[in-house]
């Protein structure tokens, strides 16, 4: 598990920023290591979407209806 903080305050309607991400838990602890800061912003679309610096893999969310 991660945890990250805002990075500032959000402007209206804008992305959130995220500072770098620390590690919480994990089995093994020493497998994980802390993330990169990242935005997440909200699509049109309704999907969330993580990206981070300049050529890091962009993470795409959707909600899953149960």
């Amino acid at each position: 598990m991660f945890a990250a903080s805002l990075a500032g305050k959000p402007d209206t309607g804008g992305p959130l920023r995220l500072t770098g991400t620390t590690v919480t838990s994990g089995a093994p602890l020493s497998s994980c290591a802390p993330g990169d800061p990242s935005t997440l912003s909200l699509s049109p679309d309704g999907r969330l979407k993580r990206t981070g610096p300049a050529g890091a893999e962009v993470v795409t969310y959707s909600r899953v209806s149960s």
